[in-house]
């Protein structure tokens, strides 16, 4: 009798979880489409535009200067801020994205691999969140981002 309750039992278990599984959305990443993409976006209109603009070299030098100062000093913010012994041992990257998602100046410092890596995550937000309204991106927003479950490298 206890076996047949038992069995019975297992079985009300297992349909309960299924039931769950089936219902419950888990992880909403990684996105496959998202994934099996490794190209840039094509540049934008706006994008085009605003390229036009600059037509002096040195002043698009000195631009793209201090955003990378940007990059490495936020990198080694972030380096000293990091409770993982793994940021404080510099592998991390920091860097600029487009709209796209596109990384488009990177640190000089951390794990330099990850900078062919660390678009995915950032497509993903665009793709889901850019527009829900309980999170939202707006002009100037920043976020780190370290969920290996959105396609991130750890």
């Amino acid at each position: 009798m206890n076996d047949k309750l038992s069995a019975e039992a297992v079985l009300e278990d297992k349909e309960l979880v299924a039931k769950f599984l089936k219902e419950t959305t888990l992880f909403l990443g990684p996105d496959p489409e998202i994934m099996k993409s490794h190209d840039i976006m094509p540049i934008t209109d706006y994008e085009a535009e605003s390229v036009k603009k600059f037509t002096d070299p040195h002043q698009m030098a000195s631009i793209r200067d201090r955003m990378q100062s940007a990059c490495d000093e936020s990198y080694e913010m972030l380096e000293q801020m990091g409770a993982a012994p793994g940021a404080k041992w510099g592998d991390v990257i920091t860097g600029i994205y487009s709209a796209s998602g596109d990384l488009t100046i990177g640190s000089a410092g951390g794990v330099l691999i990850f900078s062919v890596l660390v678009h995915h995550p950032i497509k993903f937000i665009i793709k889901n969140w850019i527009n829900e309204p309980t999170v939202g991106l707006r002009q100037g927003d920043g976020f780190i981002h370290n969920d290996s479950r959105y396609g991130n490298v750890h």
